[in-house]
């Protein structure tokens, strides 16, 4: 007999748990029942160790599962749809999993048509179900928001999964209105046809224990509005709110949410705009100076302003605030910035990373912290900034990036009211995926000038006052 054989059954169960992988866990369980005929009890006798239910296994082992499981809640979960082949099987799986719908506790699942013609009208008979995640990848479905496509009912009637306490629902032709949930910890809607306003309100206001919300509509979509208040009070508090997240929102349904609610221990906030003619600014901030202490702090004692985006979109995150734009036309892409700063409150501003972008914002961004500009109430952009992380591009750039820095270091050496701090450090990357070029010698040497004892490093590694010296930094 070998040690492990001489393990209680419990303590045997327990090692099974530990080393079967999430991925694949039905296709071990058999592999281990196969070992011995003690092994085979142990394992067929728990119905706990087959409650997930995986799709990827194959339908042999899903039929299993199903049986061993017995009357224990189960976690379904379905893959990515790959060829046609893999939607056969998906629902051949969909018809296996739905004979035992009154024991679902989850349900993960890439969804098309098929699928939820299938699953839409169980739901009523899914009483245990606790989280719902059904999607398709964008890539599969080019979904746009038309009223007059029919669209499958996934909810309906106040008693519709009294469980449910996480929704999360992306790109999916359905509809779910009339939205009657309650209870819910984590609401995530993205691209589906629009429920009301007052529905949303009327979840909201019997979800105290939400704890992530997160609203997404798509392109050009209206949302059903009606011009009396939230239901119960004007105000909607949720205690428990950590995450909050609002894409692409109609405009007076945003300014109404915004004011309409009250969090207490938000640890994130991300908002972007529907259209560029409604900055995001402008539905924002008057509509949370109730909200001014809870703001503070996501953004007390983080020191970095990061912008990423591209010429159609910028995104500046601010600690805990992220604010995604729409860029107006013959605007720099940079006018983004202050505003943000000023919604996210005073704070020490000391570095400014640039991760990401095209060539055209790079230089937006460059002129625009070079001098003083009208948009910033300091004239300059950012005065306190001593950090600069920015991508390299293409060799006409780097001149630009010379001027910022010798323009900035020679107003902070002249002082005065609004002059901006000496920069500190530069930090330097590129754009290329692999092995980086090394920068050209000239630019090395008038970067260097420029900087006038700034730390400047590439890729990490600090380079040397002389041509050519570098330490690796510490």
């Amino acid at each position: 007999m070998t040690l492990i054989d001489s393990l209680p059954e419990e303590l045997l169960l327990e090692v099974f748990r530990i080393v079967i992988p999430q991925r694949g866990r039905m296709k071990d369980l058999v592999r281990l029942s196969g070992v011995c005929r003690r092994w085979r009890t142990i394992v067929e006798c728990v119905p706990t160790l087959w409650s997930e239910i995986d799709g990827d296994d194959g339908l042999p082992f899903v039929r299993k599962a199903l049986k061993l499981s017995k009357d224990v809640l189960l976690d379904i979960t379905y893959p990515e749809i790959l060829g046609l082949r893999v939607l056969q099987d998906k629902i051949d799986f969909v018809e296996e999993v739905l004979g035992s719908i009154s024991r679902w506790r989850s349900l993960k699942m890439s969804a098309d048509d098929l699928d939820l013609a299938m699953i839409a009208p169980a739901m009523a008979s899914a009483p245990q179900l606790e989280s719902l995640q059904l999607w398709l990848h964008i890539s599969h479905f080019d979904f746009h928001y038309n009223p007059s496509l029919k669209r499958l009912h996934l909810f309906g009637g106040p008693d519709c999964l009294p469980r449910l306490k996480y929704l999360d629902l992306a790109h999916l032709p359905i509809a779910i209105a009339p939205l009657q949930l309650s209870g819910l910890k984590s609401l995530i809607m993205q691209d589906i046809a629009p429920v009301s306003d007052e529905e949303i309100f009327q979840v909201l206001s019997h979800s105290q224990e939400l704890e992530l919300l997160g609203l997404q509509w798509p392109d050009d979509s209206q949302l059903p509005t009606s011009t009396g208040e939230p239901p119960n009070s004007p105000f909607i508090e949720l205690p428990c709110l950590s995450e909050f997240r609002l894409m692409r929102t109609p405009e007076e349904f945003g300014r109404r949410l915004l004011s309409s609610i009250v969090v207490l221990n938000l640890r994130h906030l991300e908002i972007g705009e529907v259209h560029p003619t409604h900055p995001i600014f402008d539905m924002v901030s008057p509509n949370i100076h109730h909200q001014r202490t809870v703001l503070a702090p996501l953004t007390t004692g983080n020191h970095e302003i990061k912008m990423v985006g591209d010429a159609d979109e910028c995104r500046v995150e601010v600690g805990g605030l992220t604010i995604w734009t729409r860029n107006q036309e013959q605007e720099p892409i940079t006018s983004n910035i202050e505003p943000v700063v000023d919604l996210a409150g005073p704070w020490n501003r000391e570095a400014f990373r640039h991760a990401d972008g095209d060539e055209s914002q790079i230089s937006d961004l460059l002129h625009e912290l070079a001098w003083p500009n009208e948009s910033s109430a300091n004239g300059w952009m950012l005065p306190q900034l001593e950090v600069l992380e920015i991508n390299l591009v293409p060799a006409e750039r780097n001149d630009d990036l010379v001027a910022t820095i010798k323009a900035r270091n020679a107003a902070a050496a002249k002082g005065g009211i609004g002059a901006p701090k000496r920069l500190r450090e530069i930090r330097l990357t590129t754009y290329e995926d692999n092995e980086p070029s090394p920068p050209d010698p000239r630019f090395k040497r008038a970067l260097m000038k420029a900087a006038d004892g700034a730390d400047v490093y590439w890729y990490g590694e600090k380079w040397g006052a002389e041509e050519g010296e570098s330490e690796k930094r510490s």
